[in-house]
C-alpha cells in the first residue's frame, strides 16, 4: 500500500512538472534555450520593430489652388493673380492674445510655470512674426501653426527624455505626424517615482501546495519533511552565495544586475540567501499554483529587479505590458503639455496611442470579432471565459464549449487596455452568464403558463406570476453578493485594491 501511494504522488509530481531541489540544481546550469522557440508568445513579435506609442498630428493647413479653364492667357493671369491675392490677403489667422491663453492653459503645473512657458513661446513668436505690438492682430494660421509644432517637439525632445520621430513637410503636405515613445530606462524612473504597482513573478511564492512538497515523514518527530521549507531555509555564506550567482549568469540564466551580493542592502546571510533562492526558482521555473499574485510599488534598486514579472513586447522582455507603457507614457507627456487643450485651440489635429499588429500586438480587431463574434472557432485555452475566477482563465486551461457564448479573454484586455475597460467587460460577462439562470426560470414559467391555458388577465390570483417575482427578488440578491465577491476577486488578481 505505502508503495503504490509512493508511486502514485511521484507520477503527480511529474505530471505537473514539479522536481525536487537536487534535481533542479543538477539541470540549473545548462545554457538557457532561447525563449523564441519555446515561448508562442514570445515569437509572435517582431524584433527588428521600430515602434513608437504615440502619434501626434500637426495640421499645416497648407492651401490648394483650384485649377481653372481659361479661354486666352489674359484670362489665365487674372485667375492666378487672383488666387495670389486669395492666398496672401484672405487665409485665415490667428492672434498671440488667442495662441498665449491657449498655451497658459495647455502647460500644466503651477501659474509660475505657466507664465514662464508662455514667455517662451513669446520670445520665439517674436523671433518670428516681430515684436507683439498689438495682441490682437492676426498672423498667417499656417505660420503659426509651424511655430507651434517647433516649438512642442522642441519642449518635448529637452525636457521629458522621451525619444521623437518627426516627418518633415513636403510641398502640398497638410499634415506632419511626430511619433513618440519613453526610454525602458525612463519608464521605469516614472515608475519608481509615482510608486507604480507591478506585479511579483509566481515563482517569488509559488503557493502552499508547492510549499507543501513533502519527501517522506521525519522517524522522530513523526511530521512531513518540507523540502523546499527546508531549502529556503538554508543559508549561504557571502563567497558561496556570489559563487551561486555568477554561475547562473555565465549560464545565461540571470541578468547582469542580479549577479552580485549587494553588502548595502543585504547585510545579513538571511538576505542574501533568500534572494539567491528566490533566482534559482525562477531559473528552474518551479510550478506555481498560486491564484492571489503579489503586487507592490516598483523600486528600480538592483537587488529587486528579480521580484518583478516581465512579459515579452515589441520592445523584447520588460517590465511594462501595454497598458503600464502607454500610461506611463502618457503620464510623462501630460508633465509638459495637454494635448488635449492644444487639440481643442486647433493647434494640434490628434493626439493618439499607436497600435501595429503586424509587430505582434494582440487584440487586434480580427482577434476579438474570433472570440466574440464566431466564437466557436476560438482557441478553447485563448477563448477565457465568464468570469475571472473560473478555472478557464489559468494558462493553459481550456474553456468549456457550452460557456464559450459568455467567455470573454480578460487577461489579454486588461494588459491592453487597462483595469478600468477589464472590469467593464469582466461584469458584462458575468452578468450574461448569471442571466442564464432567470431566463430558465422564465421559459419555464411560460411553459407552464401555455400549456394550462392560463389567462393572465383573469381575475384571481396568478401563482405562476407572484413565483417569477419572487424568484427575480431572491436571484438579484444572489447576484448582487456573488458579484461583489467576483469584484474583490478582479482587484486581488489584477492590483487594484483601495482603489476608486
Amino acid at each position: 500500500m505505502g508503495a503504490a501511494s509512493s508511486s502514485a504522488d511521484a507520477r503527480k509530481k511529474k505530471d505537473d512538472g514539479y522536481e525536487p531541489p537536487q534535481v533542479r540544481e543538477r539541470a540549473r546550469l545548462q545554457p538557457a534555450q532561447s525563449s523564441v522557440l519555446t515561448d508562442p508568445d514570445v515569437a509572435a513579435f517582431d524584433p527588428t520593430a521600430d515602434k513608437y506609442d504615440y502619434l501626434i498630428v500637426f495640421a499645416t493647413e497648407r492651401r490648394r489652388r483650384r485649377r481653372r479653364r481659361v479661354e486666352d492667357v489674359e484670362a489665365d493671369l487674372e485667375a492666378d493673380a487672383a488666387a495670389a491675392d486669395d492666398d496672401d490677403g484672405d487665409g485665415e489667422t490667428m492672434s498671440w492674445a488667442d495662441v498665449e491663453l491657449a498655451w497658459f492653459q495647455a502647460i500644466p503645473g503651477e501659474e509660475e510655470k505657466k507664465a514662464a512657458g508662455a514667455a517662451l513661446l513669446k520670445r520665439d513668436w517674436e523671433a518670428r512674426f516681430g515684436k507683439v505690438d498689438d495682441p490682437r492682430r492676426g498672423e498667417p494660421k499656417a505660420e503659426v501653426l509651424a511655430l507651434a509644432r517647433e516649438h512642442v517637439v522642441d519642449l518635448l525632445s529637452r525636457r521629458s527624455g522621451l525619444q521623437l520621430k518627426l516627418s518633415l513637410p513636403s510641398d502640398g503636405a497638410r499634415r506632419v505626424y511626430c511619433q513618440l515613445r519613453a526610454p525602458i530606462s525612463l519608464l521605469e524612473r516614472t515608475a519608481d517615482a509615482r510608486d507604480y504597482k507591478f506585479k511579483f513573478r509566481d515563482e517569488v511564492d509559488p503557493g502552499a501546495a508547492f510549499w507543501r512538497r513533502s519527501s517522506g515523514i521525519d522517524r522522530i518527530t513523526g511530521r512531513p519533511i518540507y523540502d523546499e521549507i527546508l531549502e529556503e531555509q538554508t543559508l549561504y555564506e557571502r563567497d558561496k552565495a556570489a559563487e551561486t550567482l555568477d554561475a547562473l549568469y555565465k549560464a545565461g540564466r540571470i541578468g547582469p544586475t542580479d549577479m552580485a551580493v549587494f553588502p548595502d542592502s543585504e547585510p545579513t546571510k538571511k538576505h542574501w540567501s533568500r534572494r539567491v533562492h528566490t533566482l534559482e526558482r525562477i531559473v528552474d521555473r518551479v510550478p506555481c499554483a498560486n491564484p492571489y499574485p503579489a503586487y507592490a510599488p516598483f523600486d528600480d534598486a538592483p537587488k529587486e529587479r528579480h521580484l518583478y514579472e516581465e512579459y515579452p513586447s515589441v520592445r523584447g522582455r520588460t517590465l511594462f505590458l501595454p497598458k503600464d507603457r502607454l500610461y506611463l507614457t502618457k503620464v510623462i507627456v501630460d508633465e509638459v503639455f495637454d494635448f488635449g487643450v492644444l487639440r481643442e485651440q486647433g493647434l494640434i489635429e490628434s493626439f493618439i496611442a499607436l497600435h501595429d499588429a503586424n509587430y505582434g500586438e494582440t487584440p487586434t480587431t480580427d482577434w476579438l470579432q474570433k472570440r466574440w463574434v464566431y466564437f466557436w472557432n476560438a482557441e478553447a485555452d485563448r477563448a477565457g471565459a465568464p468570469y475571472l475566477s473560473h478555472y478557464a482563465m489559468l494558462r493553459g486551461r481550456r474553456c468549456p464549449c457550452y460557456l464559450r457564448p459568455w467567455a470573454q479573454p480578460l487577461a489579454e484586455i486588461r494588459s491592453y487596455y487597462g483595469e478600468k475597460v477589464a472590469l467593464y467587460f469582466a461584469w458584462l460577462s458575468f452578468y450574461g452568464y448569471y442571466l442564464m439562470l432567470p431566463a430558465c426560470f422564465c421559459l419555464a414559467a411560460q411553459l407552464y403558463v401555455s400549456a394550462e391555458g392560463i389567462n393572465d388577465e383573469a381575475r384571481g390570483i396568478h401563482y405562476d406570476q407572484y413565483a417569477v417575482a419572487a424568484f427575480l427578488v431572491c436571484w438579484s440578491a444572489y447576484y448582487k453578493e456573488c458579484w461583489d465577491i467576483e469584484s474583490q476577486y478582479c482587484a486581488v488578481q489584477w492590483g487594484t485594491r483601495n482603489f476608486e
